[in-house]
């Protein structure tokens, strides 16, 4: 039998920065995740386009859900949108970074993502990474 806590398990969730914060603050979100997903056994994505944030993690039960709460309270973006969840991820998808970062110029993409759900949410993922410079 499998161990719930060591399944790899997977998010991916849509959301907007507050208008109220500063756009500096995105440099800090990056920082803070890549030393707490270090330690939690977390990898990841996260692309923004300046106005939206789209988030891939993934990792194990139950610091994934811990870290989801903490990113759901987050007062510097507002509108959160669950896109994708799953547990039992077959493989990791971006195992070499503790939360890669992009930054894309063109809004279309993030907003056209945020229109899907499940698996065409996850297809409209990596039909974007081609495109990426992920840091």
């Amino acid at each position: 039998m499998t161990d719930i806590a060591q399944e790899l398990h997977c998010f991916l969730y849509h959301s907007q920065i507050t208008p109220h914060a500063d756009i500096g603050c995105v440099a800090d979100i990056v920082k803070t995740a890549r030393n707490f997903n270090k330690t939690q056994g977390i990898t990841g994505l996260l692309v923004f386009d300046g106005q939206s944030f789209c988030q891939y993690i993934e990792g194990p039960q139950p610091a994934l859900g811990e870290l989801i709460g903490r990113i759901q309270a987050d007062p510097r973006h507002v509108n959160f949108k669950t896109l994708h969840a799953c547990v039992s991820c077959a493989e990791r998808k971006f195992e070499q970074w503790s939360m890669a970062y992009v930054l894309v110029d063109d809004t279309e993409h993030l907003t056209d993502m945020a229109q899907e759900q499940g698996a065409n949410a996850l297809k409209k993922l990596h039909e974007l990474l081609p495109l990426m410079d992920i840091a």
